[in-house]
């Protein structure tokens, strides 16, 4: 038979998801097109510079379990300044076959060209409100509303506001649908006999559950399903929330809503576009995490 053809092109990084909150960081996760050596893969190429150039010491470097040396965490001291933080990897960085970076694709391997940048910002959330609002909620029927994102962050933290009125809560089922068709249910009939929605933020962070709220759920509570299920993914194109009403004799109207993004930007010198992320089925939760709790979302409170 014929010989395996030998791999002579260098890897590249595809991506990088800063760890922590929109007021604090603390890692990241670098992830690259091919398997690297982790022996070539060391502090000293991953780089990190805080606010004003000020540089900012990296701990830790693992690679990540089960990932075949294609994702490495690293790890430094919680950063709280307001400001952009700079992360360079590479270009001394080696595949499994001992080549050399090659993040530009122009067949020079190891050139200063070939480090790969990645940036984010503490203090830089940003929100987007939806102007596709003021739809009647009637029975048994679904409104779904749309909000178009131009910029291109990706997201690391991701938090939903809503306002509906509406009389009768437990009525209602709330999903967000992410541009790539990522669906997480953020409201499944809560609320008993209770009237509307009134400035409800869905935060993954948030201390109770929307299962532990009461009607008109003004606050912050933690959503049916975790929106980190969003995380690492990019912002740029149109959102839907979907509210639906599953019950007879009462009716409501979308007030309005809004996302509330912190996210991170990256740049590499003619780095290769992706491939397209494929759609998700229509209720297809793969790889979402439930938040927990003791009582299944589906069942009404």
């Amino acid at each position: 038979g014929s010989l395996p053809t030998p791999d002579v092109t260098g890897a590249f990084v595809t991506g990088v998801s800063f760890r922590g909150s929109s007021t604090a960081i603390n890692g990241a996760r670098i992830t690259f097109s091919e398997p690297i050596d982790p022996a070539t893969l060391t502090i000293a190429d991953t780089k990190l510079a805080g606010p004003g150039g000020r540089p900012i010491t990296v701990s830790r470097l693992t690679a990540v379990a089960g990932s075949g040396n294609t994702e490495f965490d690293i790890t430094f001291a919680s950063q709280t300044a307001t400001g952009t933080y700079t992360l360079t990897i590479g270009p001394n960085v080696r595949d499994a076959a001992g080549n050399l970076m090659d993040q530009n694709r122009n067949g020079t391997a190891g050139e200063p060209a070939d480090e790969y940048t990645a940036t984010t910002a503490i203090g830089a959330a940003r929100t987007f409100s939806s102007t596709n609002v003021g739809q009647a909620i009637r029975d048994y029927g679904a409104v779904v509303s749309t909000l178009t994102i131009r910029q291109d962050p990706t997201i690391r933290d991701l938090n939903v506001r809503v306002n509906v009125s509406h009389t009768y809560d437990s009525d209602l089922q709330i999903t967000l649908v992410g541009p790539d068709g990522t669906r997480v249910p953020l409201f499944v009939r809560r609320g008993r006999s209770g009237d509307n929605l009134t400035n409800t933020v869905f935060d993954d962070e948030a201390t109770q559950g929307i299962w532990q709220g009461s009607a008109p759920f003004a606050g912050a509570y933690r959503p049916e399903y975790v929106l980190s299920a969003f995380d690492g993914k990019s912002a740029k194109g149109t959102w839907k929330l979907v509210v639906e009403d599953t019950a007879l004799f009462d009716t409501g109207r979308l007030n309005g809503w809004s996302l509330t993004i912190d996210g991170s930007a990256a740049t590499a010198a003619q780095a290769p576009a992706m491939a397209p992320v494929a759609k998700l089925g229509a209720v297809d939760l793969t790889g979402v995490v439930p938040t927990a709790r003791s009582n299944p979302w589906w069942r009404p409170a």
